[in-house]
């Protein structure tokens, strides 16, 4: 092995550290954060139910909210993977209430934990459903808020 092939592998090794650790040092500085909304992470999941639009499918799912924001939602399901793309129409449960909120929303992306048989979808909801989402996101922060 040269003498130069050595000296290259280092000096790549030693810019790598360097952008890992700027990169690490950023991302605790929030300055990654793509967010423009404040999002919260519930204590303990909100149940929710979902069904599919315009699938013809009338079947209902149940998942849980892992947190919340007013333009989305992180849900986990067990029994049904979510397709990114497609549309699906949630009745959020309000926690200590009997009322319940129905948003439409758009599936971002999914995916499963290691070990895990939950699976996470991020959802983004319509835009035309601003104000039920506000009322939501509201509603459970209010809840979460309380519960602390």
């Amino acid at each position: 092995m040269s003498d130069e092939y050595v000296f290259n592998r280092r000096a790549v090794k030693k810019k790598r550290n360097i952008w890992e650790r700027i990169t690490g040092l950023l991302r605790r500085l929030k300055t990654f954060d793509r967010r423009r909304v404040m999002r919260f992470t519930l204590d303990s999941p909100v149940s929710c139910v979902f069904s599919r639009i315009g699938l013809g499918q009338d079947t209902e799912y149940n998942c849980f909210v892992y947190n919340i924001s007013e333009t989305g939602a992180l849900l986990m399901t067990e029994e049904e993977k979510l397709i990114p793309g497609n549309e699906i129409l949630i009745r959020f449960n309000i926690p200590n209430s009997q009322d319940s909120i129905e948003v439409i929303a758009a599936v971002v992306r999914t995916y499963r934990k290691k070990a895990q048989s939950w699976y996470y979808s991020a959802i983004r909801f319509r835009e035309s459903e601003t104000e039920k989402a506000r009322a939501l996101f509201e509603r459970i922060a209010v809840h979460t808020a309380n519960d602390r």
